[in-house]
C-alpha cells in the first residue's frame, strides 16, 4: 500500500514541477544539514560517528516535501545504522536505498505541509581501518525518485535548499602509542 501511495506522490510531483517552473520560478530559502552528535576531533578505526539530519524551512512557512541523498566514502566509513525520526505523513516518507557510499532518495512529505524545522533522523557510521584518511560526508539533491523540495507557499514553488556536509579525519594510533600524522 505504501508503494502505491509513494507512486501517487511521484505523479503529483510530475504535474506540480512543470507548473512551478513556468509560473513561480525557483526560490531559495531552506537548509538540509548534518550535525555531529559525537566528538569528531580524534577519530580512530572502530569509532562510531553519529550525525543528525535536520531540515529548516522556517523562513518559507513549510513544504509539501522532497528528497535528498547522502554521499560518503565507503572505503573510509561503513554505514552502521539509520534511525528514522521523520515527522509528516509516513505514506509519503521513504527511507534511502544504500548503494555503496550513497544513501539515495531519503524522502519526506505531508499533505497539510511539513513543519518549518525538524529532525529527520540519525545516521551512524563506523570508521574503517586506514592509516590516515580525510573525507567529507555530503548531503545533495536526490538523484533518485525522492523528487525536489516543493513549497506550500508562493504558488507551490520549488525550493533549492542549501545542503550541508561534515569533514571526517581518521588517524590510526599504532601499538607503540604514536599517531600517524
Amino acid at each position: 500500500m505504501q508503494s502505491a501511495r509513494f507512486a501517487f506522490l511521484q505523479v503529483v510531483f510530475a504535474f506540480i514541477i512543470p507548473i512551478t517552473l513556468t509560473w513561480a520560478g525557483i526560490t531559495q530559502a531552506a537548509e538540509v544539514s548534518l550535525t555531529p552528535t559525537t566528538d569528531m576531533s580524534s577519530l580512530k578505526p572502530g569509532d562510531q560517528i553519529e550525525l543528525n539530519i535536520h531540515i529548516d524551512f522556517s523562513d518559507i512557512g513549510g513544504t509539501l516535501g522532497g528528497g535528498f541523498d547522502l554521499v560518503f566514502d565507503s572505503s573510509v566509513l561503513a554505514l552502521s545504522n539509520i534511525t528514522d525520526s521523520t515527522p509528516g505523513d509516513p505514506d509519503f516518507s521513504r527511507m534511502p536505498d544504500e548503494r555503496g557510499g550513497h544513501l539515495e532518495s531519503w524522502s519526506v512529505g505531508a499533505w497539510q505541509g511539513f513543519p518549518g524545522a525538524a529532525l529527520l533522523g540519525t545516521v551512524t557510521f563506523e570508521v574503517l581501518p586506514t592509516i590516515r584518511s580525510e573525507t567529507t560526508i555530503q548531503l545533495q539533491a536526490t538523484s533518485g525518485m525522492g523528487g525536489p523540495w516543493v513549497s506550500l507557499q508562493d504558488n507551490v514553488s520549488l525550493i533549492q535548499p542549501d545542503y550541508g556536509s561534515v569533514k571526517v579525519i581518521s588517524v590510526t594510533v599504532f601499538s607503540d602509542g604514536f599517531e600517524d600524522l
